[in-house]
Formats: structure tokens, C-alpha cells, sequence
């Protein structure tokens, strides 16, 4: 009979106030538990855009791409705690790119200082990031013309990945792509959702890896791409207006215009954008089955088991099936001080069983979920007796382990 062994944890981070971490597990099909520390993402709790992180603007200017609108930093918002991007119709005149001259010629062929007809929004990271995961949930407006969008750009027309681009007149559709020369570029296509996006928040996710970029829609695996995407990138999203006349765009496709019917001001609203640059350690299982902790010391995500020489002439055909080699499980913890309540959500494998426990600061269990099964969704109300609390997954003779004190909040 094989002896089993349980390791205990803690993950000790510092929380600030109504700020809202983000704790997340995944579990691989070896049974290995990837543990992934703090988003460095932004939940959009201040009052303000957190300018430190964020421009308002492309690095290149405002209307590269040609299609009419202009950004402007007066059109986003914070409220209740989501980040609100407006597009209107409005009349200004300003250059499309700052640093050159009035008379200057922009790749649209237009004259740099030049009346504008509609301003809109736009979130550019000041930081690059390489590999890890990036995570976003937003709403979008029904309106012929919006193109809003979520993605990381890394240069030059052929390296990007597009977590999700929309059209608001197929506002129940999004659009995945990879761009990526010399490896196979316009990866991409269409995703149908179950309800539209003006209607319920949607959630996409990129996970990006050295060789390959897993992409997924509201919590499904849709598309893998395998290629070295290895290049930093800007995070990126927009609620942007294609505004042009365009005879050749068909119904539905980015460069189909706005029309009469547009309707301005319109919203884009997200809750939040998290980003997990790479796991905090690695736990794994021996062939004797007892559990150790490892130090995380790799260059990228190390998602292994990942298919490495996969038959380039079966990457297009197999694009939108399921991903094989994807973690058997996931568990993720949100803390949310100004509630004084967390938030413990699952997804994977049905068959694995997850209990549930919380103890109060002397170690007593003052609540419990015996098994939590996949999709299930358990709310920890806010008061529990006390600041410090502890949040215990038990997961198979492995026990994960998260100290949470809302005493330091108000700190």
C-alpha cells in the first residue's frame, strides 16, 4: 500500500484597501499544481485610472489605422468600480499625431491637424509583459460601426494577439487572432456566444506560453496556437468606431462602417483586466506521491505537457478543438475588502473532489463546503468573527492554504 503524504502552505501577500486579489491554482493532468500569486492586473477600484500603468493613447498617435476616431482621456471613466470607455459624435480639431507638424501626411493620407467628427477610448499599458495569463470580462454596445477590443500588440503588423475583437451590429460574436510572421499569421475566427455582449458580461483569457497561446471565451477552451510568440507586448483595449465609407466591408466585418442608425454616446463597460505573469512555484508529485514545493526558476509559464512538435499542417484544422493537454482544474480566490467577503470558484474536472473550509484566527472552522463540484460557485459572506481568517482547499491529500486579514485594509 503506498504511503501518502499532505503538505501544508500559506501564501502571505499584502492587500491594500478595496483593492481585490486574486489568487488562482491550476492543477495539470500529472496532478502538478501550477500556483499562481497576485494579479498585476487592474480591477478598476480607484476613483481615478491608475495613470502609473496606463496612457490613453497609442505610443504612435491617435489614427494610424485610419479609421476616424480620435482617443480621448475625457471619455474614460471609473464608476462603482468599473472602467466605463465612452465613443461619441463630436466636432474638434486637434493633430492626429502630437509630436508632428500641422502640415504633416499620415498613413491614412490625411493632413495631421484636421477636424475630427467622433472621439473614443482607449487603455495602452505602459509596461510590456512576456507569457502568463490575460484575463478580461467587459460588456460591449449593439451599434453598427463600435469595434471594441482587448489585446496584446508586440510590434510591427504580424505580431499581436487578439484576446477578442467585436462588432457591435454581431454583438453575440467575437473574434480570436494571432498574428505572428514568419510563423503561421491571421490565425483567427469567429466564436459565437450564447447571449450577446450588450446583455451579459463575457470573460476571455489568453494564456500565453513560449510555444503555443491557449485562448478562451467565458471560461471555454476555444483555440490553440502553436508558434514562438516571443516577443513583449503592450496591453491593449479600445472602444473604438470604424467611421469610413467602405464598399468592399461586408455586414459584420471590422471595416463595416457606423450608419445613421449609430447610436452616440455609446459604452463600453469592463470589471476588470488581470494579468499573471508568470506562476509564484510549482508543486510536484513525485512517483511515490509525496508532494513537493518547488521554486518557480523557468523562463515562461512552463505549461508542460505542451504539444511541441505538432504537425504544422494540422494546426488550421484543429484550431477551434478542444485543447487536449489543458489543466484538469482550476481554483481561484477573490478577496473582496470593501465587502469583507471572498469569492472561491472552480472549473475543470467534475470528478475531482474540492472541499472547503474557512477558520477564523484561532484555527476554528466557522464554515465549510464539504465538496464543491465543477462550475459551482460558493460566495463566503463578509463577517466571519473576527479580521484574520484562513481560506483551506482541500484538494485529494494535497491542502492549499490562503492567510486573509482585513485588519491591513483600512491600514
Amino acid at each position: 500500500m503506498k504511503r501518502l503524504y499532505t503538505i501544508f502552505f500559506s501564501l502571505g501577500f499584502a492587500i491594500s484597501f478595496y483593492a481585490q486579489d486574486i489568487y488562482l491554482w491550476q492543477v495539470m493532468n500529472n496532478r502538478d499544481i501550477l500556483a499562481w500569486g497576485k494579479s498585476v492586473g487592474d480591477e478598476f477600484s480607484n476613483l481615478k485610472v491608475d495613470e502609473n500603468k496606463w496612457a490613453y493613447n497609442y505610443v504612435w498617435g491617435k489614427d494610424s489605422t485610419g479609421t476616424g476616431d480620435y482617443p480621448k482621456k475625457e471619455n474614460i471613466s471609473i464608476k462603482y468600480g468599473r472602467l466605463e470607455m465612452l465613443a461619441k459624435r463630436e466636432n474638434f480639431r486637434t493633430r492626429g499625431v502630437p509630436w508632428l507638424p500641422d502640415t504633416a501626411i499620415l498613413n491614412d493620407k490625411t493632413q495631421n491637424l484636421r477636424d475630427w467628427n467622433f472621439s473614443t477610448s482607449l487603455l495602452f499599458s505602459k509596461q510590456k509583459y512576456l507569457y502568463g495569463i490575460y484575463e478580461c470580462k467587459f460588456q460591449t454596445p449593439p451599434e453598427t460601426g463600435i469595434w471594441p477590443a482587448f489585446w496584446i500588440y508586440s510590434g510591427g503588423p504580424n505580431k499581436e494577439i487578439d484576446i477578442f475583437e467585436g462588432k457591435g451590429e454581431q454583438n453575440s460574436d467575437l473574434h480570436i487572432d494571432i498574428h505572428n510572421q514568419p510563423y503561421p499569421s491571421w490565425f483567427g475566427g469567429w466564436v459565437r456566444l450564447k447571449e450577446p455582449m450588450h446583455k451579459k458580461f463575457a470573460n476571455v483569457r489568453a494564456q500565453w506560453d513560449s510555444n503555443c497561446v491557449i485562448l478562451s471565451v467565458n471560461d471555454s477552451i476555444v483555440a490553440h496556437y502553436f508558434g514562438k510568440m516571443n516577443v513583449p507586448g503592450h496591453i491593449i483595449t479600445n472602444n473604438a468606431i470604424s467611421t469610413k465609407k467602405n464598399p468592399k466591408a461586408k455586414f459584420g466585418t471590422f471595416l463595416y462602417p457606423m450608419d445613421e442608425n449609430t447610436k452616440f454616446p455609446n459604452l463600453m463597460v469592463l470589471e476588470y483586466i488581470r494579468i499573471w505573469e508568470r506562476p509564484q512555484f510549482i508543486i510536484t508529485r513525485t512517483a511515490d506521491e509525496l508532494i513537493k514545493v518547488n521554486k518557480l526558476e523557468l523562463n515562461d509559464t512552463s505549461l508542460s505537457p505542451i504539444e511541441k512538435k505538432i504537425d504544422i499542417r494540422l494546426r488550421k484544422k484543429s484550431r477551434f478543438k478542444n485543447y487536449s493537454r489543458r489543466p484538469l482544474l482550476e481554483i481561484r480566490v477573490e478577496v473582496l475588502p470593501a465587502e469583507r467577503s471572498i469569492n472561491v470558484y472552480t472549473l475543470g474536472n467534475k470528478n475531482e473532489s474540492i472541499k472547503l473550509s474557512i477558520l477564523d484566527s484561532k484555527g476554528s472552522v466557522r464554515f465549510e463546503v464539504p465538496e464543491i463540484l465543477e462550475h459551482k460557485y460558493q460566495f463566503v459572506s463578509s463577517y466571519i468573527g473576527g479580521n484574520q481568517f484562513k481560506v483551506k482547499i482541500q484538494l485529494s491529500n494535497t491542502i492549499l492554504e490562503q492567510d486573509i486579514d482585513f485588519g491591513k485594509m483600512s491600514e
